[in-house]
């Protein structure tokens, strides 16, 4: 099962609103959205290669281009063990996602 807790902060009601109109307005029978299937798909492919990388050397690094709102270095923050994960993007989407996690109280882990 797939796990954003931290979602909830860049979703507007605006957002459900428009997502009701195209899904219904029972949210307990939407259907898997491509964008969650790809994150499912991507969290495992990432904590294979994290795995397979931690059998032959120390800590690594992880890269996210494009980063958006993205908070898979929160999300995987304690299942490995990569000394630093770098977000690059735009400065504005990355401004924006750094005050709105300021906001909630949710702090950045330490190698990020």
């Amino acid at each position: 099962s797939f796990d954003e807790p931290l979602a909830h902060l860049f979703v507007t009601e605006a957002d459900l609103q428009q997502a009701r109109q195209f899904l219904g307005p029972d949210e307990s029978s939407w259907t898997v959205h491509p964008v969650v299937a790809r994150h499912v798909i991507l969290d495992q492919w990432l904590r294979q290669r994290i795995q397979s990388w931690q059998r032959h050397h120390q800590k690594g690094q992880v890269v996210i281009l494009g980063a958006g709102f993205d908070t898979r270095a929160h999300r995987l923050a304690n299942e490995s063990a990569v000394a630093h994960w770098f977000e690059l993007d735009l400065p504005e989407p990355q401004r924006y996602k750094q005050e709105m996690l300021a906001r909630h109280g949710v702090v950045d882990p330490p190698h990020l």
